[in-house]
């Protein structure tokens, strides 16, 4: 693949910082308008901001706006223009806190005041200084237990960053469980044993075999709740997330799968600005439910179409549904015999397959750390290309998928070949060779898969010696 490698060199031109680093930051609603940092606040650097806009903890909108040297945003045009752009949003939220506790006006303000005849300046006003506290009888939810995985190698400072913030979760009952996954030294043990051992929520176990299906599989079997909650050592979990998963599966009957949205924490670099285009999860605010049937408006993939129902990074499920699978796919994953190979997806579709529901939940919010460098990018975006082949190829390996992968490779060739073209050539012509780096992670999904396929066989054939 020689013009594919010539090509690949331009990627490099990626690596210049952009000119407008992005800070990112939160707005909540409910209480005076003021700007949260979600890592840090901002610096002379960030003259642009991307705010998550979210009224009691729910997200209501994205908005951009600018930041001003020394003084940061402009409040009353940013409470201006949440009005205008949030505005369906916020009274429907307003709407249901209204219906669900009467007339009880210390709640939340008279819809009266807010209702969609007034217009942008009423609510722009009332933003200033807060819509007020949420319904109380509304968000009395389930709260079922919860463990929480996080699987982690050889990592020990994102580890690190990652449970501070799992500890500082506002849910009643849930546990957090390390799967330190073939570790090569101690390090990530002595920072659990540091920060964490002293708290009875939280602990750690070694899974010696590498690859991350084995390290989720690992949790499933020590996890002590029966739901099981999953995320990465590069995020930084939302204070509620656990609520909005638990909203996830009581949003209707038969779910089993709830995954949530996974919005930039950190966009400083180009490359952490190209990931963050890429990805629907980091600003989609549509619940929604996934079932196995098609639907009218549905992909022909479906429910074979890659990306669709989350990522591995924020998701949820059912414990003993994922163990009457046979769990995740040792054959795919970060560190799997195949070098990659998509083993959430593969989990989503058997979920679909087995006739429960996915639940897309906005609310279950993890902030994901994207890779800042434009080489690391180009190596998340190389196994990103190589794992759909090897996850198609699985499937068609096995025979409850294979008739359904088989009649679906036209579309599939056609799908990712459009998908190909808007992120790169179709779209600027900067971030054309990322596209090609993806292609190439593609084109040699094949072989991976193959050697995997051929060392798995060989391992397993070992055990039974």
């Amino acid at each position: 693949m020689p013009v594919i490698g010539k090509l690949f060199e331009r990627e490099r031109d990626l690596s210049q910082p952009p000119a407008e680093p992005i800070w990112v930051g939160e707005v909540e609603l409910g209480r005076a308008l003021a700007l949260e940092p979600v890592l840090a606040p901002p610096n002379p650097s960030h003259r642009r901001a991307l705010l998550l806009v979210r009224l009691h903890g729910e997200p209501v909108g994205f908005l951009t706006t600018t930041l001003r040297p020394d003084v940061g945003a402009d409040l009353a045009e940013l409470a201006r223009r949440i009005a205008e752009e949030c505005r369906p949003a916020i009274l429907a939220h307003l709407a249901a806190d209204a219906e669900c506790h009467g007339a009880n006006e210390t709640v939340t303000p008279a819809l009266s005041e807010l209702g969609a005849a007034q217009p942008p300046d009423v609510l722009a006003r009332q933003l200033g200084t807060g819509l007020g506290p949420c319904c109380p009888a509304r968000h009395q939810a389930a709260t079922p237990g919860i463990s929480v995985v996080l699987c982690t190698r050889n990592r020990p400072e994102l580890a690190r960053r990652a449970l501070a913030s799992l500890a500082g979760l506002e849910y009643p009952d849930f546990e957090v469980l390390v799967v330190d996954n073939a570790p090569s030294d101690e390090a990530t043990k002595e920072v659990f044993a540091a920060d964490f051992a002293g708290d009875e929520r939280f602990r750690y176990v070694r899974e010696p075999r590498p690859g991350l299906s084995r390290a989720r599989n690992r949790g499933l079997v020590e996890a002590r709740h029966d739901i099981v909650a999953f995320t990465d050592d590069d995020t930084r979990a939302d204070a509620r997330w656990l609520e909005g998963i638990a909203r996830g599966f009581a949003r209707r009957a038969g779910v089993g799968c709830v995954t949530g949205l996974v919005p930039s924490a950190q966009l400083d670099t180009a490359a952490q600005q190209y990931f963050h285009d890429r990805v629907w999860w980091a600003s989609s605010l549509v619940p929604t439910c996934y079932r196995a049937a098609r639907a009218e408006g549905d992909s022909p993939l479906h429910p074979y179409r890659m990306g669709i129902y989350g990522t591995g990074a924020n998701f949820a499920i059912d414990r003993a549904l994922a163990r009457s699978l046979g769990g995740f796919s040792e054959l795919l994953g970060a560190g799997s015999p195949c070098r990659g190979g998509a083993e959430d997806l593969d989990m989503f579709v058997r979920v679909l397959k087995a006739g429960a529901l996915i639940s897309f939940e906005p609310s279950a919010i993890i902030w994901h750390r994207a890779r800042p460098s434009n080489a690391e990018l180009a190596e998340q975006l190389e196994e990103y290309g190589r794992g759909i082949p090897i996850t198609g190829l699985k499937w068609l390996a096995d025979p409850s998928t294979r008739r359904d992968v088989l009649v679906r490779i036209p579309g599939a060739f056609a799908y990712y070949l459009a998908l190909l073209w808007n992120r790169g050539y179709g779209g600027e012509a900067s971030r054309a060779p990322m596209a090609l780096v993806e292609l190439r992670g593609t084109l040699s999904g094949p072989l991976a898969f193959a050697r995997g396929w051929s060392a798995l066989r060989a391992e397993r054939r070992a055990g039974e010696k």
